[in-house]
Parts: structure tokens; C-alpha cells; sequence
């Protein structure tokens, strides 16, 4: 392994046992299905196989989705807000 390969995979670790604690303690008894959906995942994750993964590259392309939906709608939230008031003449504005 080189150090490089070792050095990412301490720090994703690291960075599962961070995320798992934060959900712990950010959780919300009266909502529990994130707790549910990460212990769900999780244990289907440690599942030796093919099928494990299969659903991590799914669940990363999922991931990768939700995030770029995320950022097109901060761009057009950007971009509605910066067109000024609706009836506002681009022309009328003042330099």
C-alpha cells in the first residue's frame, strides 16, 4: 500500500466515526428514521460481497445527485434574486 492509499483510508475512517457520533448526538427521538436509515445502511455496508459494493456505489451516486441538485437550486435561488423585483426593467436601473 502506498502512503498515500493509507493516509485516505485513516482519514474516511476517521471521518465515519466523527459522522456516527454526530448523528447520535443530533438525534431527534420523535424522528427517528435517519438513525434507522444509517444503522439500516451501515449494517448492509458490512455485509461481505458483491451486493455490499453494489448499494456503496448506488448509495455514492445518490449522494453525488442530491448534491448537484442542491447547488442548481442555490445557482437559480442566486440568480432569481439577483434579476431585482418582478416588473423591474433591467433597462431602468440605474449604473
Amino acid at each position: 500500500m502506498t502512503a498515500i492509499r493509507i493516509f485516505k483510508e485513516e482519514l474516511l475512517s476517521k471521518r465515519v466515526v466523527d459522522k456516527a457520533a454526530q448523528l447520535v448526538a443530533d438525534l431527534d427521538l420523535t424522528c427517528p428514521s435517519k438513525l434507522f436509515t444509517a444503522s439500516t445502511l451501515l449494517s448492509a455496508l458490512a455485509r461481505p460481497g458483491r451486493e455490499s459494493a453494489e448499494l456503496a456505489r448506488r448509495v455514492q451516486q445518490l449522494v453525488d445527485m442530491a448534491g448537484e441538485v442542491s447547488i442548481r437550486v442555490k445557482e437559480s435561488d442566486y440568480d432569481v434574486r439577483s434579476m431585482g423585483a418582478i416588473g423591474d426593467s433591467y433597462f431602468e436601473r440605474p449604473p
